[in-house]
């Protein structure tokens, strides 16, 4: 019996809490932008993701690195069994994150006619001003959450992502049908879930107030070496951040510049792609989020050795979790985006397949960035990300005019190809971390199935697009379970992808016995009887020295 170790038992755990949940929060975000395409004229769901954008890069610098810092210095602290050191972090970021809450909410507010001239789109002004309460939310929502991942109570997190997608999906209802289905009802919407949940998000964290209470029994003197890590941290963290957003929103706000007369439709079109290109991300991002914590943790008590393996882990069990997803988002992109959300949305297609494969390009270095982040390399992280977003702009500018969504997706793609070799060099510098053959197996393995698909959905193009069977009479309850059953039609296919690559999996030797042990662990907590856990075992390792 392979027995796992502290770090890999912790992220297992927490990957099997936000996957679990993760799952939730993908069916309302399904069911959200179905209403969404279907109920919302598209110049409204452009202006929606266009305000959005904006107050996205404006939050950056309301955020400070503070969230990073609290995810990775009180664990190193902690780690260090510094408690007074974690102490004055919280204190330091609690303070300044009220007080830049504020300060990035009332320019937003006063200044929303003006940014909005910039881009010469006045509509979206008003919305604009609505975001600008949304920041002061997601401000607390994001630095009580980042609390929660320092103590490690990664099930309230998950929970509240849960919670937040649920109550998105409700407000929007209540409002775009009560009232108008305008970007404003969405933003107001959007603004009152995050609100709730951060309410949720600090009755979690209650049971550590009395400790985050005491006081530290420090003198102001000794919050001065603190600030002179904590604040050039925060500097560096948002500028990475800046540079970052800039990657994810730059091509929308770019888009914007150039299209036109056209941006609100066309931003709308792309805004929705990219947004399902994610769902490739939709059970790693759970490994991601629970890393930096443990790593923080190991180079607090300087164990680069232990680094290296739980990096190496950690990489092999995202790229399981990911590779499967993105080959389908890429094959199947135009009956996804016609199926979904409708025929005015399938010109998208080709955005969705070159983000998605960008997106797990970036991925497969995306665990390397957060040990050097963990290691107080903030500045390498800036370098690369820097690199990677000043390309992006330049590509954006050079492919959006001519290529409209689709040079903007193939500049991203550019752009995450450029990070990922940076990232990938000064990780195997820095703590001799080499990109595993395994690695590169996964990916051959993706790319077989990526092909495998792309010919099932070339020949079943014209008939999943008039597929025979229909529910109700286009009503909105109707219509939302047409659309779902005609998704669990197309996850058919999916499923066919995965059994591929489960199948290649085993073929080039992918899975370790670690792998077996945490499935074991899994499936024990999920109270499954042990004849249905010895078949699942079976069924998924192959290899017969696993078992």
């Amino acid at each position: 019996m392979v027995e796992l170790d502290e770090e890999t038992a912790i992220i297992a755990k927490g990957a099997l809490w936000q996957n679990a949940f993760s799952i939730l929060v993908k069916l309302f975000s399904f069911v959200y932008t179905i209403i969404v395409a279907r109920f919302v004229a598209q110049e409204e769901v452009g202006i929606f993701y266009f305000a959005l954008g904006i107050v996205g890069t404006i939050g950056i610098f309301a955020d400070l690195g503070l969230a990073s810092a609290i995810t990775r210095y009180v664990p190193y602290y902690l780690g260090k069994k510094d408690n007074a050191a974690a102490h004055r972090t919280i204190s330091v970021a609690v303070f300044l994150g009220i007080f830049l809450m504020l300060a990035a909410s009332s320019v937003t507010f006063f200044f929303a006619q003006q940014i909005a001239g910039i881009f010469g789109n006045p509509k979206i002004a008003a919305v604009l001003q609505l975001f600008a309460f949304h920041l002061a939310i997601v401000q607390v929502y994001t630095i009580t959450n980042s609390l929660l991942f320092a103590f490690k109570q990664v099930r309230a997190s998950a929970i509240a992502g849960g919670i937040q997608a649920f109550l998105k999906l409700f407000f929007m209802l209540v409002l775009v049908f009560s009232f108008e289905a305008s970007a404003s009802a969405l933003a107001i919407g959007f603004m009152f879930s995050y609100a709730i949940t951060a309410l949720y998000l600090l009755w979690e964290l209650r049971g550590h107030f009395g400790w985050m209470a005491k006081k530290a029994h420090t003198s102001m003197a000794e919050y001065f070496p603190l600030l002179r890590e904590f604040i050039p941290f925060g500097i560096m963290v948002v500028g990475m951040m800046a540079f970052g957003t800039l990657i994810n929103y730059s091509d929308r706000l770019m888009l914007g510049f150039f299209l036109h007369e056209e941006a609100n439709a066309q931003i709308a079109i792309y805004s929705l792609a990219t947004s399902l290109a994610l769902l490739s991300t939709m059970f790693s991002g759970s490994i991601t989020s629970i890393f930096y914590p443990i790593v923080s943790g190991l180079v607090g008590k300087n164990d680069l050795q232990k680094v290296n393996k739980t990096s190496q882990t950690a990489l092999k069990w995202l790229l399981f979790s990911s590779v499967p997803i993105a080959a389908f988002l890429a094959a199947f992109s135009a009956p996804m985006l016609r199926v979904l959300y409708g025929v005015e949305y399938e010109p998208g297609s080709l955005a969705l397949s070159l983000f998605a494969a960008g997106i797990l390009i970036s991925y497969t270095t995306v665990i390397q960035r957060i040990v050097l982040a963990g290691m107080r390399l903030i500045k390498i992280d800036l370098m690369c990300v820097g690199i990677g977003a000043l390309a992006n702009i330049l590509l954006n500018a050079f492919l959006i005019p001519p290529f409209g969504i689709n040079g903007a997706a193939f500049a991203s793609l550019l752009a995450f190809c450029i990070m990922s070799f940076l990232n990938q060099h000064y990780a195997h510098k820095y703590f001799g971390f080499v990109f595993p053959k395994s690695a590169w197996k996964n990916l051959l393995a993706g790319i077989i199935v990526f092909a495998a698909l792309s010919a099932l959905s070339f020949i079943s193009y014209p008939y999943i697009i008039n597929i025979p069977f229909s529910f109700g009479d286009g009503s909105l309850l109707f219509g939302t379970i047409d659309k779902l059953a005609k998704l669990a039609f197309l996850l058919c296919f999916f499923a066919i992808g995965a059994l591929i690559y489960l199948s290649l999996a085993n073929i080039l030797r992918l899975f370790e016995h670690e792998d077996a042990a945490v499935l074991r662990k899994v499936l024990a907590k999920l109270g499954l009887p042990q004849n249905l856990r010895s078949l699942m075992e079976r069924m998924i390792f192959w290899n017969k020295e696993l078992n």
